[in-house]
């Protein structure tokens, strides 16, 4: 199935070993696209390729990289890769340190140590109450000022 004019793919998701392209030119093509998973089957490293006409999907899981897999279908004028080839797995970012979470857990151990200790009433309902209230004003804002602090 070489075509003078393949029709074009873009990538809607990668990720390590699977790549899902999507074909919409040939939506509900069931013969394109039984015959263009059984073509990009026999592509280096490929394990697996899941294709559905109905959305105009192929799922591709492969031991390569993406970049090289849309290259040798491009190659072989199976597709024509629109967009970006592939994206990189992408790190997140290091959580920084948020100072306002760790008051309120040491304001909860303190009323837990509290409320361990016997004292219901008085410190161990105060502690959590400023324990709540400092979670609250991170909730509602995240640079609030403390209630009760108007002029």
């Amino acid at each position: 199935m070489t075509l003078p004019h393949p029709p074009e793919a873009s990538v809607a998701h990668s990720s390590r070993g699977r790549l899902r392209l999507k074909v919409p030119a040939r939506r509900g093509d069931l013969a394109f696209f039984a015959e263009l998973g059984g073509k990009l089957a026999a592509a280096p490293a490929v394990r697996e390729v899941e294709t559905n006409a109905r959305t105009a999907g192929i799922l591709i899981k492969h031991d390569s990289s993406g970049e090289a897999l849309l290259a040798w279908a491009g190659d072989h004028n199976l597709l024509t890769p629109s967009g970006q080839l592939f994206t990189p797995h992408r790190q997140r970012p290091a959580a920084e340190p948020n100072w306002r979470t760790l008051v309120v857990l040491v304001v909860l151990l303190l009323a837990v140590t509290q409320l361990l200790r016997g004292q219901i009433l008085g410190p161990a309902t105060t502690l959590a109450f400023m324990a709540a209230q400092i979670a609250r004003l991170r909730l509602v804002s995240g640079e609030a000022e403390p209630v009760g602090s108007e002029d």
